[in-house]
Order: structure tokens, then sequence, then C-alpha cells
């Protein structure tokens, strides 16, 4: 009857109430809604209660979760107050537009603007690549229904690289690279993507912006996002205060060797991890991700930032880029995912399915490429 999706704070039902039931059969006569059955001690909601009827009259319930039938909202307690559940409103609102059709406005309603903020940033960034429009169209949705400005950034897309290209940018892939789970050298996407972080990177130097959010075009943001994200910032400044790098979203993988940033509730020291989809980015970050000259020795960008902060277990690796100073925290629990997962069915990567890099293996004797042996 139900089937529950934990996100944020809140339980969301994917499949509410909507029921199919044989009337013909005489022992639905005993299920109903409301009121509930003698000795019934459970909370006064019309859903638990006629699951209790259905239970105590020996009757199996199927859930139909083939289909994406849409959400509802979830009644919240008297201890939320109005404003936050208009809250949950606008983010039931943006969940729904991500897994299915807009919802648009009738024309009769005046409904008036919403106030857009950068929420203390210098620039909240979107890498958006041009020929992914429907993730524009869900991104512009999901950020002005919660009031954020932004501006998109347009992406380098690898259909658009080619060899001439890259050799006029000095890219070199790092000695010895091989991707650690499909030992393939760099994909077109991978050069494409990490090219779209620097050049991201160089602005915000070149604007000497001292704090910035990016986000690449395919994710969604948690539940209360903007309280949540104002209580990181207020905890990151106060704990750790020369801060490089905070995710917002990333893939443990090390999880049972990452430790809570001392004093605080909202932030972990992370190990080493997968995903660039949604960083906070100092200036001082900024200036310590271009030091390296990683055009030259390139690894994909998630690769790149846990060798800089010291975290990643490819010493073979490491030794080529020092210092490995990145301070680097992150998000816990985290603030926003992939919009969808690698085993679902709608799920596609352009920089993982995408052509390989033709490469000289032996190719290793231009000057860039050399260990830096700089003390740390």
């Amino acid at each position: 009857m139900v089937d529950w999706e934990i996100r944020g704070c809140f339980p969301v039902p994917i499949l509410h109430s909507a029921l199919l039931i044989d009337i013909r059969r005489s022992i639905t006569q005993d299920i109903a809604y409301t009121p509930p059955l003698p000795g019934y001690d459970g909370p006064y909601n019309d859903i638990i209660i006629f699951a209790h009827s259905v239970k105590a009259a020996a009757i199996s319930m199927f859930i139909l979760n083939t289909r994406y039938f849409g959400k509802v909202m979830v009644q919240l307690d008297s201890q939320y107050s109005l404003g936050e559940e208009i809250e949950q409103f606008a983010y039931l609102r943006i969940e729904t537009m991500v897994e299915g059709p807009p919802l648009y406005r009738s024309k009769h309603v005046y409904v008036p603007p919403i106030p857009q903020s950068k929420l203390g940033f210098d620039e909240i960034y979107i890498l958006h690549l041009l020929r992914r429009p429907e993730r524009k169209t869900i991104m512009r949705n999901t950020l002005y229904g919660l009031g954020i400005d932004f501006i998109f950034f347009d992406a380098s897309d690898e259909k658009n690289l080619n060899d001439t290209y890259l050799d006029s940018l000095g890219i070199k892939m790092l000695p010895g690279y091989r991707d650690p789970y499909h030992g393939r050298v760099l994909t077109m996407g991978e050069i494409g993507c990490f090219l779209s972080h620097y050049r991201i990177w160089e602005e915000i130097v070149s604007k000497n912006y001292e704090k910035s959010i990016i986000f690449e075009d395919d994710v969604r943001l948690e539940l209360f996002y903007k309280r949540k994200l104002a209580k990181l910032m207020k905890e990151v400044e106060e704990f750790v205060p020369n801060w490089d790098l905070l995710y917002l979203g990333r893939t443990e993988l090390d999880p049972d060797s990452e430790v809570k940033v001392k004093g605080s509730s909202t932030l972990i020291w992370p190990s080493y991890s997968y995903g660039s989809f949604g960083y906070i980015l100092s200036r001082r970050g900024a200036d310590k991700l271009l030091s390296h000259k990683p055009l030259h020795r390139m690894v994909p960008v998630d690769e790149y930032l846990p060798i800089l902060f010291n975290k990643h277990p490819k010493e073979e690796w490491n030794i080529y880029f020092n210092p490995r100073n990145l301070v680097a925290v992150s998000a816990d629990p985290l603030l926003l995912e992939p919009r969808t997962f690698m085993d679902e069915n709608n799920y596609n990567s352009d920089t993982e399915d995408s052509p390989v890099i033709e490469t000289d293996d032996n190719d290793t004797d231009n000057e860039d490429s050399e260990v830096d042996n700089t003390e740390s």
C-alpha cells in the first residue's frame, strides 16, 4: 500500500492510498479507514488505521511499483511551522518535476515572484551541457522554486573536443593512469568534465571570489536545503576556518575511516571519495587546484580532488602532486545527490559513456609530467 523513500528528515511516500479493492468479496466489508477497530492503540491516521483493519481481516496487500505515480505531502506534526510546511510543499513540487512532467500554474491564479538570493556566496555555478536542455529546465525550475540565484556555465562537451584542441592546451594524461575500476585510459568525457571545472576555478581566481558553489546539472537537493546549508557554513567557518573545499555531495569509498570534525554536528573529514557534482570552493582552494598545472598531468576531476587533500590510495599518482595540502571537509549528512544512480534504468553518464583518448604509453617525456618532489 505504501512504499516509503527517505529523503532529508521526512519520509516521502512514493505510493500513497490509491487502492484497487475487489468489493465483490464479502471480507472487504470488514476493512475501513475509520473508525479504528476495538483495541487499536496506534496513531489516528487514516492510512495506518486502514492497514491495521486489512491485517486484522487477514487480507494481503500488494504494491504496484512498476510505474511512477507521483508523490503526495506527508502531514507534518504540530511542532512544525507553516513556513516549514511551505518549504516541504516547494520541495515536493520540485521532486515531482524531476521525475515527472512539469507542473504548470493556472493562468487564472496570480503567484508572486519568488525572491532570489545567492545565499551569501559570490556565485553559484551550474555546469551545463548545451545538448542536455532537459537538465537545464529541471535545474532552473528547482533553484528558482527554492529562491536560489545562479548562473549557467557552459560545460566543455566531449563531442567538440579533438586532438588538435587538446594539444593546444597542452593536455597530457598522468603517466601510467588507468581507471581503478575499468582499467582504461581517460575518456573524452572525463577530459571535458575536468576542463569545465578547471575553467570555473580560473574564473573564481580571476574575479577574486571568496566562496562559490559549483553544481553539475544533474543533481537533486535535499529537503530544507537552504537552512541546512546555512548551518553547514556557520559550522565550517567556526570549526574549520582554513577550509578550501566543502563537499555537498559525494560517494564515500572508505566511510569507516572518516571522523567527525570536532565540535561540529554537520561536518566530517572525508576519505577517498568520488563525485564532483556539488561542492563549495574558496578562493584559496581554487588557487591550490590550479597551482599543480593539472592539465599537463590529467586524471578525472573526482580523482584529482582526493589526491590534493592527500586521501588517494594510489601513491604512484600522489607523487606527481606536491604539496597535497587542500583542506577538504564534507557535509554529513550530505545535502545533495545525483538525480539518477548507476543501477537505475534512466542513468546515463556523459563522462564514462564516451570514447577513450588515443595515447602512447611510452610517451612520458613531457617536462610538465615529471614528478614534483617539492616537500609539503
